[in-house]
């Protein structure tokens, strides 16, 4: 590395990666940082290839794609004088478990990415474009040159995100300690419901556990006895449109006095969806999806829950959902602990799904 010394290098940048449905961001940032150095944004699906994907090849170039846009990036961040670390954080639709999509967990994707290894296949697409330009001079730390790509579903992207904020504040720091146990708990609530749970380890360090689908949880039955799912019929953009005969989140955020009585009881289901997790409560109508008793075990007791999407954490709609599931359960009599946190994602940094990605190399 002592020709990038010559050059007085500014340092190293990670790169993170943010797999939407609609579009991909990919982004660049010094280590600790929540500024993004460099950023592209590119729609997820182009003329030659549209997600959901239907085959193996398109599958095939879809990670070729994704590969050269993220080069794009690093040569940005060369250009201007930063090494690039050997550690790639990806942020995707799906249950991902060490690197690989779970069968019909990533609908968005495509079935042709059921049991796909994300991680394994993406970093051998990177190593092989890096090694046709002659870059690995500015790759920081490879492994005989070969990436690791850290890739998890994108809700623990922003649960990532929030938690290397949060660690900022002393008082969560606090927060931890006297909790129940160390474990926490991400909801967000944006078009769909997003989850996640992860347990506090030494360093500060993220053991995520549970496949963090939280969607599909169980919360009654109507009176034809159809199961009332958390996602479809309590707490999402999809239920915001077919209560409100297709006003969206965003449509509603903006007209508050108009909705007011609809968003609050949008809070309250945040809050019995929080009652059912605490008292692990948890069971799930997707049998792609179901818990066993260690899961529901693992999640009772929680008493930190981060709140994000964009429905769940942005803006004065936000502040009101939180407010009034907190309300909720304060009046909730019973097992529910009185030492209950809601802690909204920072919302005043861009990007957070990419950095949040980037930080799933420093938390895991």
């Amino acid at each position: 590395m002592s020709s990038l010394k010559s050059r007085g290098g500014l340092g190293v940048v990670r790169v993170g990666v943010d797999v939407g449905g609609t579009k991909i961001a990919i982004g660049a940032a010094k280590i600790g940082s929540r500024v993004l150095e460099e950023r592209v944004t590119v729609p997820a699906s182009t003329e030659e290839i549209a997600l959901p994907v239907e085959s193996l090849e398109k599958r095939e170039a879809f990670i070729k794609r994704l590969a050269g846009e993220i080069f794009s990036v690093m040569l940005l961040c060369k250009q201007r004088g930063y090494r690039i670390d050997g550690a790639i954080g990806v942020g995707s639709p799906g249950n991902i478990q060490d690197g690989v999509i779970l069968p019909k967990t990533a609908p968005q994707l495509g079935e042709v990415f059921d049991h796909f290894n994300l991680a394994k296949g993406l970093a051998l697409q990177l190593d092989a474009v890096v090694s046709a330009n002659d870059f690995w001079e500015w790759v920081e730390y490879p492994c005989e040159r070969h990436f690791t790509v850290i890739a998890r579903n994108d809700a623990l992207a922003q649960m990532a995100f929030a938690v290397s904020e949060l660690w900022k504040d002393r008082s969560f720091e606090v927060m931890i300690a006297r909790a129940h146990h160390p474990r926490i708990a991400y909801i967000g609530p944006g078009t769909g419901l997003g989850g996640g749970f992860a347990e506090v380890e030494k360093e500060r360090k993220l053991k995520f556990f549970t496949d963090g689908h939280i969607g599909d949880i169980i919360m009654g039955r109507d009176e034809a006895g159809r199961a009332l799912w958390a996602e479809r019929d309590f707490l999402s953009g999809m239920y915001i449109e077919k209560k409100m005969n297709g006003l969206s989140g965003k449509e509603l955020a903006q007209s508050i006095p108009l909705y007011a009585e609809f968003i609050r009881e949008l809070g309250v289901n945040l809050g019995k969806i929080i009652e059912k997790i605490h008292l692990g409560e948890v069971y799930k109508a997707r049998a792609t999806t179901l818990w066993s008793d260690l899961d529901r075990q693992m999640v009772k007791g929680i008493e930190i829950f981060i709140i994000g999407g964009s429905i769940g954490s942005k803006g004065r709609m936000g502040d009101i959902i939180r407010e009034e599931a907190k309300r909720y359960l304060d009046n909730v009599q019973g097992e529910v602990s009185g030492n209950m946190h809601l802690i909204p994602v920072p919302t005043d940094a861009e990007d957070a799904g990419v950095l949040g990605a980037i930080s799933f190399i420093s938390l895991s």
